[in-house]
């Protein structure tokens, strides 16, 4: 990886990235009105089950996928892709919430990553024509850039996480330094992740139930923080 490459994924991955995402805990919030999550040790195990069993199957496949098919140049790939996982984006303020993150970090890369198959990405997605996701728009900018798939898999991991114990921060609330401590740890989690090579948009699948109920009961809170 070059410098410039570098740059750009530090600049992707940084928590003043505006594509909206502090304002969403895709169910959290939920999760601590019910007392599920009320501190860290709680937090970082409800945590832990959303990686696993959330964002590696669904959105970190669907990031490997998206690079592989925006690196052999298969526009339709990632079309199929991505109209794939919008439609499978199931609870309706997480689905609005992926989709204008996603919408909004494309709309950004297209600026930082001029020209290529990213530029025709946010042509089709700006006339309506497919959705795409945060992961996915961030995987397509990367095979553009010449970064490497593993690196492109694991920077959408970490944004995702990032956010997430952003969320918790402010939400729980713990410290800045105790979420700092969560977040190396869930550095482990994308190390020891398992490997996507040979799995296919049929694999992309997600189990974790009690988040997926949690992000459809977010909107019956009485009061709320964040969007979804």
């Amino acid at each position: 990886m070059n410098a410039q490459q570098l740059s750009f994924m530090l600049q992707i991955c940084d928590g003043n990235f505006p594509n909206g995402a502090f304002s969403h805990s895709f169910g959290l919030e939920t999760l601590i009105e019910t007392g599920v999550v009320h501190d860290a040790a709680t937090f970082q195990s409800a945590l832990k089950s959303w990686f696993d069993l959330q964002l590696i199957p669904f959105d970190g496949l669907a990031a490997h996928l998206a690079w592989t098919y925006a690196h052999a140049r298969d526009v339709a790939g990632v079309i199929r892709l991505a109209h794939l996982v919008s439609s499978s984006l199931i609870a309706e303020q997480a689905k609005r919430g992926a989709l204008q993150i996603g919408r909004r970090s494309l709309q950004v890369l297209n600026g930082l990553v001029p020209g290529g198959i990213t530029e025709w990405y946010w042509q089709r997605v700006r006339a309506g024509e497919v959705e795409t996701t945060h992961g996915i728009a961030l995987a397509v900018a990367a095979a553009e850039m010449g970064i490497e798939q593993s690196l492109s898999t694991t920077a959408v991991l970490y944004s995702a996480l990032s956010s997430l114990v952003a969320a918790g921060v402010r939400a729980i609330p713990i410290g800045q330094t105790v979420g700092q401590q969560i977040l190396a740890t869930a550095r482990r989690w994308i190390e020891e992740a398992p490997d996507f090579t040979g799995r296919t948009p049929e694999d992309i699948s997600s189990s974790a139930v009690r988040w997926e109920i949690a992000q459809m009961n977010h909107k019956r809170l009485n009061g709320r923080l964040f969007m979804s």
